[in-house]
């Protein structure tokens, strides 16, 4: 998978862990299977994707919020 690929993963994921912390509905159980529907990349890349930001990066840092989290 290119860079640019796994950098629109990374600001979607960022994008809907903002939603969750704001209330926002959803059909979808987790923030991974809405950034899977939103990209149409597999669970298990965006899950490694995931895992490589948070090394850099923590998601929803101080606010109790991961990009794994289910809603």
């Amino acid at each position: 998978m290119h860079s640019e690929s796994r950098e629109l993963i990374a600001n979607i994921c960022k994008f809907m862990v903002r939603e969750v912390r704001e209330g926002s509905p959803s059909k979808f159980k987790s923030v991974q299977e809405r950034v899977t529907e939103a990209t149409g990349v597999s669970l298990s890349s965006v899950r490694l994707i995931k895992n490589e930001l948070q090394d850099i990066e923590p998601l929803g840092a101080n606010r109790g919020v991961t990009c794994g989290m289910a809603v």
